[in-house]
C-alpha cells in the first residue's frame, strides 16, 4: 500500500474547490487506488503563484526527504502550483526524493510524455493566475469608480449584508466624531487616545485607539463619503478618488479644518527637526520599560516641555501603557556606571548579577536542528533549480553559501548547549572594561553603544518603585 499524504490549496477565485470539497474528492480516491493517507497538508487562502507564502506545501516538500511517503495526492497541477519555473522545480525535488506526484482529476502519465504535460500544465494555469488576477483588479477598479468602497471597512462603518456598502456603526462614529471635536480644540493625539479609554471604547478586536490609530481618523476621508482605490500600488498616481454610495459621519468643513492643522503640525515638526545622528544615544535599545517591556524613548529635544535630555516608555505616549517611567538621561547615566563599578570591585556582587545566554545559544537542540534541516532543504532546492536550468548558477552559489554560512552557525551553537556556568571573573573583567569605555570621554557613543550591548542585554526601569534591573549576557 502506498504511503500517501494529500496537499490541498484553496484561494479566493475559486470558493467551489474549498479543501473540505478537496478532500471529498481526494480520500475515496486513496482508497480506490491503494493508498494510506499518513498525512494532510494545506494551505487555505493564499494563492499558488508564490511557494514562499505557502507554509504547508513547502513543509510538505521538505518532509519529502525523510522518505515517511511516497506519493503526494492533489486535486489538480493548479493546486500544486500556479507558476511554471516552482512547479518543475518542486515537482523536481519530490522525483529524486522517491515520491510521485499524483492527480485526482488529470491522467497520469508516463515519464516522456509527463516532462512536456508538466510543462504545458504549469504555463495554462500561470496564465490564468495572472488573467484572474488582471480580471478582480478591473472589477475592483470598475467598483471604485462607481464610488462601492473596497477592502474592510473602516472603524465607523460596518459592511451591509450581501453586499460591499458601507452603513454606519453608531457607537463608533460617535467615537470618531469625539476625535475631530477634540482635535480642532487643540487635544494631542494622546489626550484623545487617553479621553476614547476613559469612555471605554476599543478597537474592533479590544484593543487600545493609540495615537496612530487617531491619526488615520483623522485622515480617512471615508468619513466625508470619499473613496479611495489604486489598483497598482506600485503606481500610487493612479489612485481612484470619487463621490462613495455610504453616508458620511465628519461634515466637509470640519475634516478640512483637521487636515489644515495636522499640516501645520506636521510643518512645525519638521521646522525643529535635528540631524537623526542628535538623537541617538548609547543606551537606545536597550533600556526597557518595567511595567510593559517596550523600549524607552530618547528624547533630546530642547522645544518640548522638557527643558532636559530623557528617556520615556514609548508605548506610554501612545497611550498603551500606564506609566511613562520617564527618567533624565544624566541620571539614569549616573546610576547604569555606578551599578557597573560596585560589580567591577566585588567579585561577590558579580556572582549575583542576572546572567543569561545570548539567544541563539539559548534555544533548544530540537529547535537548532530543525532550522539546520531547512536549510539544508533550501541548499538542496537551490541546486535542483540550477541543475534544472531554472536558477542562474551565481545565484546557486550564492544561497548554497548563505546556507552554509548559517548552518555552520547554528552546529556551533549546538556545540556550546552544554557550556559550562558562567565565567564571573570573565563578566567582572568585561564590565570594568565597559565601566572604562562608558567614563571615558574619548569614546564617541556609537563605540559606548558596541561596548554596552556586547556586555548588556538589557536594562529594566521601574520608576514607580525606584528599581533599576541589569540582564548580562554570558
Amino acid at each position: 500500500m502506498k504511503q500517501t499524504v494529500l496537499y490541498m490549496r484553496m484561494s479566493t477565485d475559486k470558493q467551489e474547490n474549498s479543501i473540505d470539497s478537496q478532500r471529498e474528492i481526494l480520500i475515496p480516491y486513496a482508497k480506490r487506488n491503494n493508498m494510506e493517507i499518513v498525512r494532510e497538508y494545506y494551505d487555505s487562502g493564499i494563492s499558488g503563484r508564490s511557494a514562499v507564502k505557502r507554509p504547508a506545501f513547502l513543509q510538505m516538500i521538505d518532509d519529502s526527504a525523510n522518505g515517511d511517503f511516497d506519493t503526494v495526492l492533489i486535486y489538480d497541477s493548479s493546486r500544486f502550483a500556479r507558476n511554471l519555473e516552482e512547479s518543475l522545480i518542486y515537482k523536481t525535488i519530490l522525483k529524486k526524493n522517491g515520491v510521485t506526484l499524483v492527480s485526482a482529476t488529470e491522467p497520469t502519465l508516463d515519464d516522456d510524455t509527463s516532462l512536456i504535460t508538466d510543462a504545458l500544465f504549469g504555463a495554462m494555469n500561470e496564465m490564468y493566475s495572472r488573467k484572474l488576477s488582471k480580471h478582480v483588479r478591473r472589477g475592483m477598479t470598475h467598483a471604485a469608480q462607481q464610488g462601492r468602497h473596497q477592502g474592510r471597512a473602516p472603524f465607523g462603518y460596518d459592511k451591509e449584508a450581501g453586499n460591499s456598502k458601507l452603513i454606519i456603526n453608531e457607537k463608533e462614529a460617535e467615537a470618531v466624531r469625539y476625535v475631530f471635536d477634540e482635535y480642532l480644540k487643540g487635544a494631542s493625539f494622546w489626550k484623545i487616545s487617553k479621553g476614547l479609554s476613559n469612555l471605554g471604547i476599543k478597537s474592533r478586536r479590544g484593543y487600545t485607539l493609540n495615537t496612530g490609530f487617531i491619526k488615520n481618523i483623522l485622515r480617512n476621508s471615508s468619513y466625508i463619503g470619499e473613496t479611495h482605490w489604486t489598483p497598482i500600488k506600485s503606481n500610487p498616481e493612479d489612485i481612484i478618488i470619487t463621490k462613495a454610495t455610504h453616508d458620511s459621519i465628519i461634515d466637509d468643513d470640519t475634516f478640512n479644518k483637521a487636515q489644515i492643522r495636522l499640516d501645520a503640525d506636521r510643518a512645525a515638526y519638521i521646522k525643529h527637526e535635528r540631524p537623526k545622528e542628535s538623537y541617538s544615544h548609547w543606551l537606545v535599545g536597550i533600556v526597557k520599560c518595567k511595567a510593559c517591556g517596550a523600549n524607552l524613548l530618547y528624547n533630546s529635544r530642547n522645544y518640548t516641555k522638557y527643558d532636559y535630555p530623557q528617556f520615556r516608555c514609548s508605548l506610554y505616549s501612545q497611550n498603551l501603557c500606564n506609566i511613562s517611567n520617564g527618567i533624565s538621561v544624566s541620571k539614569l547615566e549616573k546610576l547604569i556606571i555606578s551599578y557597573l563599578t560596585n560589580i567591577s570591585k566585588n567579585i561577590d556582587i558579580a556572582k549575583n548579577v542576572q546572567v543569561i545566554r545570548r539567544p541563539v545559544i539559548g534555544e533548544e537542540k530540537s529547535t537548532i536542528a530543525e532550522k539546520i534541516k531547512k536549510l539544508s532543504a533550501k541548499k538542496e532546492r537551490a541546486k535542483q533549480g540550477y541543475l534544472n536550468g531554472i536558477v542562474e548558477l551565481e545565484e546557486s552559489k550564492s544561497i548554497c553559501v548563505d546556507c552554509d554560512k548559517q548552518i555552520s552557525e547554528l552546529n556551533n551553537a549546538l556545540e556550546s548547549i552544554e557550556s559550562p556556568k558562567t565565567d564571573y571573573t570573565k563578566l567582572q573583567k568585561d564590565i570594568t572594561d565597559l565601566c572604562a569605555t562608558l567614563s571615558s570621554d574619548e569614546w564617541g557613543k556609537d563605540e559606548k553603544q558596541t561596548a554596552i550591548k556586547q556586555v548588556i542585554q538589557k536594562i529594566l526601569i521601574d520608576r514607580k518603585n525606584n528599581i533599576l534591573e541589569v540582564f548580562f549576557y554570558q
